[in-house]
């Protein structure tokens, strides 16, 4: 409840991408059972990518705005 997020997952891209607003979410390889000891954790303000090539979870810092402006009509280039 309250989580907002923004996925971006097209087949032509190298990786899958999670960008968290508001709330948790947490990423694991689906392939895998879930352990949540063995997750990525996202807090508001990050990116979680999953690499398709070589199946790595990486996590990062963004400005949000920039992958969730769409959402507003609105474009913003840094």
């Amino acid at each position: 409840m309250g989580t907002k997020f923004n996925v971006s997952a097209y087949p032509e891209d190298e990786t899958s991408d999670v960008v968290l607003v508001e709330g948790a979410v947490s990423l694991y390889q689906a392939r895998e059972k879930y352990d949540p000891q063995d997750v990525v954790l996202l807090e508001p303000g990050f990116k979680g990518s999953l690499n398709k090539r070589s199946n790595e979870i990486s996590k990062g810092e963004v400005i949000t705005s920039l992958y969730t402006s769409w959402m507003n009509g609105e474009l913003v280039f840094p």
